[in-house]
Protein backbone atom coordinates (compact mmCIF):
# COMPACT_ATOMS: atom_id res chain seq x y z
CA UNK A 1 0.00 0.00 0.00
CA UNK A 2 1.12 3.85 -0.70
CA UNK A 3 -0.50 6.79 0.62
CA UNK A 4 -0.54 9.94 -0.96
CA UNK A 5 -1.08 13.07 0.49
CA UNK A 6 -2.20 15.98 -1.97
CA UNK A 7 -3.18 19.32 -1.99
CA UNK A 8 -4.70 21.07 -4.03
CA UNK A 9 -5.93 25.01 -4.15
CA UNK A 10 -9.70 24.28 -4.10
CA UNK A 11 -11.64 21.30 -4.31
CA UNK A 12 -12.74 21.72 -8.14
CA UNK A 13 -8.72 21.30 -9.20
CA UNK A 14 -9.23 18.18 -6.76
CA UNK A 15 -11.88 16.75 -8.63
CA UNK A 16 -10.54 18.05 -11.71
CA UNK A 17 -7.02 16.30 -11.36
CA UNK A 18 -8.61 13.16 -9.93
CA UNK A 19 -11.23 12.60 -13.34
CA UNK A 20 -8.02 13.45 -15.75
CA UNK A 21 -5.47 11.37 -13.49
CA UNK A 22 -7.26 8.33 -11.88
CA UNK A 23 -6.67 9.28 -8.26
CA UNK A 24 -10.47 8.22 -7.34
CA UNK A 25 -12.68 5.78 -5.93
CA UNK A 26 -14.49 4.16 -8.99
CA UNK A 27 -12.48 0.66 -8.46
CA UNK A 28 -12.96 0.73 -4.66
CA UNK A 29 -11.18 -2.74 -4.04
CA UNK A 30 -7.71 -1.03 -4.96
CA UNK A 31 -8.13 2.15 -4.00
CA UNK A 32 -9.63 4.47 -0.97
CA UNK A 33 -10.32 7.62 -0.80
CA UNK A 34 -9.89 10.49 2.19
CA UNK A 35 -11.29 13.81 1.91
CA UNK A 36 -9.99 16.29 4.28
CA UNK A 37 -10.65 19.61 2.86
CA UNK A 38 -9.18 22.77 4.25
CA UNK A 39 -6.82 22.03 7.04
CA UNK A 40 -7.16 23.88 10.38
CA UNK A 41 -5.39 24.46 13.07
CA UNK A 42 -5.62 26.35 16.84
CA UNK A 43 -3.21 28.88 15.82
CA UNK A 44 -5.31 32.40 15.72
CA UNK A 45 -6.04 35.02 18.45
CA UNK A 46 -6.24 33.99 21.87
CA UNK A 47 -10.05 33.77 23.08
CA UNK A 48 -10.34 35.66 26.00
CA UNK A 49 -14.01 35.02 27.40
CA UNK A 50 -17.08 32.65 27.41
CA UNK A 51 -16.07 28.94 27.48
CA UNK A 52 -12.99 28.78 24.97
CA UNK A 53 -11.33 31.42 26.79
CA UNK A 54 -7.58 30.86 26.52
CA UNK A 55 -7.78 28.06 23.35
CA UNK A 56 -6.75 30.21 20.22
CA UNK A 57 -9.31 31.06 17.30
CA UNK A 58 -9.23 28.14 13.94
CA UNK A 59 -7.06 29.31 11.25
CA UNK A 60 -7.84 27.53 8.22
CA UNK A 61 -4.95 27.36 5.49
CA UNK A 62 -7.04 27.93 2.17
CA UNK A 63 -6.09 24.41 1.04
CA UNK A 64 -8.10 21.32 -0.07
CA UNK A 65 -6.47 18.33 1.63
CA UNK A 66 -7.03 15.09 0.18
CA UNK A 67 -5.67 11.00 1.37
CA UNK A 68 -5.22 8.73 -1.29
CA UNK A 69 -4.39 4.91 -1.02
CA UNK A 70 -3.43 3.03 -3.39
CA UNK A 71 -3.74 -0.28 -2.22
CA UNK A 72 -2.06 -2.56 -4.58
CA UNK A 73 0.37 -0.24 -6.15
CA UNK A 74 -0.88 -0.41 -9.32
CA UNK A 75 -1.42 3.50 -9.99
CA UNK A 76 1.23 5.13 -12.19
CA UNK A 77 1.42 8.28 -11.11
CA UNK A 78 2.01 10.85 -13.96
CA UNK A 79 4.55 13.31 -13.72
CA UNK A 80 1.55 16.07 -13.24
CA UNK A 81 0.80 14.67 -10.04
CA UNK A 82 4.43 15.75 -8.46
CA UNK A 83 2.55 19.20 -8.49
CA UNK A 84 0.12 18.39 -5.92
CA UNK A 85 1.47 15.12 -4.04
CA UNK A 86 2.86 16.67 -0.82
CA UNK A 87 3.95 13.42 0.85
CA UNK A 88 3.81 9.54 0.04
CA UNK A 89 4.58 7.00 2.32
CA UNK A 90 7.04 5.58 0.05
CA UNK A 91 9.50 8.50 -0.02
CA UNK A 92 10.75 7.22 3.27
CA UNK A 93 10.05 11.15 3.82
CA UNK A 94 8.64 12.02 7.16
CA UNK A 95 5.09 13.16 7.05
CA UNK A 96 5.58 17.58 7.07
CA UNK A 97 4.37 18.75 9.99
CA UNK A 98 2.52 21.34 8.78
CA UNK A 99 0.18 19.40 6.90
CA UNK A 100 -3.06 17.69 7.92
CA UNK A 101 -1.94 14.22 10.06
CA UNK A 102 -4.87 12.59 9.06
CA UNK A 103 -4.31 8.45 8.69
CA UNK A 104 -6.21 5.35 7.22
CA UNK A 105 -7.01 3.05 10.08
Amino acid sequence: MIDYLLCFDDQDEAIEFADTHGFDTRDTHTAAVSIIGEHVTLTGEEITDGPFKGTKHPQGDGLFWVLYRDINETLEVPEEAETYIVWASNSGEPRPTDAPDREFA
